[in-house]
């Protein structure tokens, strides 16, 4: 295990859970783990997302941290994962292709999976750069919400094969 995936997983112990070690289907290697409801957290979502993504571009691992950094922040700010005892989940996934990181909450008390927020409101900026960044997915669950980013890596070709 290099050594940006030991300091993950050093991280993953001031958690609240433990982090899934390259979990491996097919090419793809997900990695998981649960935070606390403190703000403080979003930085340790933020680390542990660079530190798994070490090996690939460093345009690809600050847009990775970047989507973290608004999609944790967003459930410490807006859902019941920021309430004292409250969690959130990221769960970075990378393949030869693309890097995917989500983030799942507890929920609102609207149900209601984020939305993007245009002009001049104060809040749902992050989520539009998120959306620019990669491919944003926003699902609501039984309990909370579901959202990620999908970001394409440089000079990769698609699974499919139509790119």
């Amino acid at each position: 295990m290099n050594t940006r995936l030991q300091h993950a997983a050093q991280l993953v112990q001031a958690c609240n859970g433990p982090v899934q070690h390259g979990r491996v289907q097919g090419r793809i290697q997900q990695y998981e783990c649960a935070f606390d409801w403190r703000p403080e957290s979003v930085a340790l979502a933020r680390r542990f997302t660079r530190d798994v993504l070490a090996e690939l571009p460093d345009e690809t691992v600050g847009d990775a941290q970047t989507c973290v950094s608004e999609l944790a922040g967003n459930a410490v700010r807006y859902t019941h994962s920021g309430q004292p005892g409250g969690s959130y989940r990221v769960r970075v996934e990378r393949t030869d292709a693309y890097a995917l990181v989500e983030v799942t909450d507890q929920g609102n008390d609207h149900g209601q999976a984020p939305e993007i927020q245009l002009g001049g409101t104060e809040s749902g900026r992050g989520l539009w750069i998120v959306a620019q960044l990669g491919d944003l997915t926003t699902i609501a669950t039984p309990d909370g919400h579901r959202v990620s980013a999908r970001i394409n890596l440089p000079n990769a070709h698609p699974a499919d094969g139509s790119g």
